[in-house]
């Protein structure tokens, strides 16, 4: 029986890591999660022109986590266009060249990405 490699064994040691931190990992992905739909909605603009019953932009951010190790934060809301087909409001508000709004989302990213990387590392060393 032959000894291991030095790089065998670092492999082994890495997997053994990783399997212990996946559920700190997975958790940490969660809580920034949280944290960036909170920033959005709290920088989302405000219509006041949503039928009444429907559902605002800002209250429409959702969080999916049903993959391992990404979380997607996006918003549901939906817009008409002529020929009736539905458009997500934050595609046309965010990158539309006649929106007054436009980045809102990347920069409400770039203005918390320190502090979302921050959360999820104090999450993996707990």
């Amino acid at each position: 029986m032959a000894n291991k490699s030095l790089e065998e064994q670092f492999i082994e040691i890495a997997q053994e890591y990783s399997k212990e931190l996946r559920e700190d990992i997975e958790e940490g992905l969660t809580l920034a999660a949280i944290d960036l739909k909170n920033a959005l909605e709290q920088n989302s603009p405000i219509s006041r022109y949503d039928a009444e019953g429907q559902s605002h932009f800002k209250d429409s951010w959702v969080i999916k986590n049903q993959y391992k190790k990404v979380r997607y934060v996006g918003n549901t809301k939906t817009v008409s266009d002529q020929s009736g087909k539905n458009i997500p409001l934050s595609n046309i508000l965010e990158y539309s060249e006649a929106s007054p709004h436009k980045g809102f989302i990347q920069r409400t990213f770039n203005s918390i990405s320190e502090s979302l990387y921050k959360r999820m590392v104090s999450r993996i060393k707990k």
